[in-house]
């Protein structure tokens, strides 16, 4: 069993989240231990919360197209990117008219 004091829990409260065994909170003004901390059982050898819920949206992750709407989504994709940085690259030029 870990001992602790309440002040370092205040300090670091990661201490909790990565908690693997029970720990005893102490204070430290009256020396005695004033709780007992124990992991949740099934979170205890959780890695990740990223890993368990990729697990849950997994089944929203599967795209189906074929060649030709993959090469049309590309294209269309492309042409929306190209004509934006054209619009800037006016909006720019018309900038650099007016300071001249």
């Amino acid at each position: 069993m870990l001992n602790i004091s309440i002040g370092e829990i205040q300090r670091n409260t990661a201490i909790l989240s990565n908690l693997t065994e029970p720990l005893a909170v102490f204070d430290r003004r009256k020396n005695k231990q004033v709780a007992t901390i124990y992991p949740v059982q099934g979170k205890a050898n959780t890695s990740n919360i990223v890993e368990e819920l990729a697990g849950s949206l997994r089944k929203y992750t599967t795209i189906y197209l074929n060649d030709e709407e993959l090469d049309e989504a590309i294209r269309k994709s492309s042409e929306a990117a190209a004509v934006e940085r054209y619009q800037r690259y006016l909006q720019q030029c018309e900038e650099d008219d007016k300071k001249a």
